[in-house]
């Protein structure tokens, strides 16, 4: 089973997955993963179902853009498939789906990944991702300079108004379409229009590229893990303070 918290789940031939983080009063809750699936009325609805981790191979990610109260938002959808059963991740931009972005930048075999949801030791969302037994790092050190930073915008007084992280965003978001042509081989030229929040079909597989860049003798699969895996990963990451 491709999804983990002994809930069960039955197959589906798409499982919609959205990090949580707080109920619908806006209270505080354990970070999971919401499960909705498409019903008898073709409608993409909450299950009251909730998982933890999702494991599988990568498949081409989107990326969308939607209204949210009248400001367009950014969306990373990740399609993880296992079998039978392949599995719709949304993500908004934000602090833990900046910090997965730049851990899929490190993937080189897109097969036998999890991403896990957790709260950090600081008491925020945090996603990690594992291929094997280990934690996948990070491609870009923000420490370092590899990042662009956060504007911070503060007001006449000094009091932050917001921080904008558009160039951040940028960043990553052009980076990972590079990385997407690498690792699943490019894509047809086509419209990069929002696409609908309802779509219930997974991409196909994308066929590798017509020469495979070459990669170190090494390099191997990552056999999915056949026992469970602890899904927090050390503080020499996501516990620390990330640079975006």
């Amino acid at each position: 089973m491709a999804l983990s918290n002994g809930n069960g789940l039955s197959n589906t031939p798409l499982i919609f997955l959205n990090a949580r983080s707080q109920d619908k009063e806006g209270n505080k809750v354990a970070p999971h993963f919401e499960i909705a699936r498409v019903g008898e009325d073709k409608k993409i609805a909450a299950t009251g179902e909730t998982a933890t981790k999702v494991s599988g191979d990568l498949l081409r990610p989107r990326f969308t853009s939607r209204d949210f109260k009248g400001s367009p938002t950014k969306h990373l959808v990740l399609y993880i498939r296992d079998g039978d059963e392949t599995y719709n991740l949304d993500l908004t931009y934000r602090i833990s789906s900046r910090s997965l972005m730049n851990a899929l930048l490190s993937v080189t075999d897109p097969k036998g990944v999890e991403i896990s949801i957790y709260e950090s030791k600081k008491g925020y969302e945090a996603l990690s991702l594992w291929q094997g037994e280990k934690m996948v790092p990070w491609k870009f050190d923000g420490r370092k300079g590899e990042i662009p930073e956060a504007d911070v915008i503060k007001d006449k007084k000094g009091a932050v108004v917001k921080t904008d992280f558009s160039e951040v965003d940028e960043f990553f978001e052009t980076h990972l379409k590079a990385w997407a042509d690498e690792v699943f081989g490019p894509e047809k030229a086509k419209n990069e229009a929002s696409t609908p929040a309802a779509k219930t079909e997974a991409p196909a597989e994308n066929p590798a590229p017509a020469k495979a860049a070459a990669k170190p003798a090494a390099a191997k699969s990552a056999p999915k893990a056949t026992k469970p895996v602890d899904s927090t990963p050390p503080a020499e990451n996501l516990d620390e303070d990330v640079p975006f």
